[in-house]
Parts: structure tokens; C-alpha cells; sequence
């Protein structure tokens, strides 16, 4: 059964990475579950179908070995450290413009709300502080 197949590789990985760091076979192994994967994609009751400890199962090993072991990144993880990149600059950009307004340097504060709409970010100033968001 898909299930039983799920562990078996999954159980496989360990023995591997325990096994002199053999990565080669490691790497097999994922795309044998890969494999499954797209076999329970295409046809969702193979083998009773896949039930939620597997599904926890490649969620964990999938994280453990591809990302944590051997560094590769899925775009969702990039995109999320992108997002903390942007707030931190949004909050350093923000508060240079918070000093520009508390000194009444008004050309300046303007400057920066100027520039981060024409990247499309829009600041809006409110009774509870600064906002901004994005506009496409």
C-alpha cells in the first residue's frame, strides 16, 4: 500500500544519512517519493490513499532532508525570507521618515513617500501610526 511505501522510504533516508552521509541514495529515495507522490496525485484512492500520518511524514522528512540537509530552499521558504527582508527595510525606511516629520523636514519625509510609490507602496499616515502596503 502507498502508505507502507511512504514509510518504507521515508524509514530508508534514515538508514542512509546513518549509513556513511549517503547522500546518493537519499537523493533516490526522494524522488522515489516523488514518485508515489504523482502516482497518489493523479489517482487520489490508489491503494485506499494516503492517509494523514504519511502525509505528516513527507512534510517532515521533505523539511529535514532537502531543506535542512542539503540545503535546498522551496520558493515558499524564499519568498517568506523575502517578506522578512521587506519589513525590516519598510521599518528602517519608515523610521527615517518618522525622524524627517518629528524635525519638519517636510521635503524629505515627502521624498520617501514619493519614491516608495513609485515602487508601488503606498504609506498612509493615521491616528495609530504609519501603514503601508503594496499596489499592483
Amino acid at each position: 500500500p502507498i502508505n507502507a511505501s511512504i514509510e518504507s522510504e521515508i524509514e530508508g533516508m534514515y538508514e542512509d544519512m546513518n549509513n556513511d552521509f549517503n547522500t546518493p541514495k537519499v537523493i533516490a529515495r526522494i524522488f522515489e517519493l516523488v514518485s508515489i507522490i504523482n502516482i497518489y496525485h493523479n489517482n487520489p484512492n490508489t491503494d485506499g490513499g494516503m492517509n494523514e500520518h504519511s502525509v505528516a511524514l513527507l512534510q517532515k522528512a521533505f523539511n529535514t532532508f532537502v531543506s535542512e540537509i542539503m540545503g535546498i530552499r522551496l520558493k515558499d521558504e524564499l519568498l517568506s525570507d523575502q517578506d522578512n527582508y521587506t519589513e525590516g527595510l519598510m521599518d528602517i525606511i519608515l523610521e527615517l521618515r518618522a525622524k524627517a516629520r518629528d524635525n519638519k523636514d517636510w521635503p524629505t519625509s515627502d521624498l520617501i513617500r514619493d519614491k516608495l510609490s513609485s515602487l508601488n507602496i503606498q504609506v498612509k499616515d493615521g491616528k495609530e501610526g504609519v501603514t503601508w502596503s503594496t499596489s499592483k
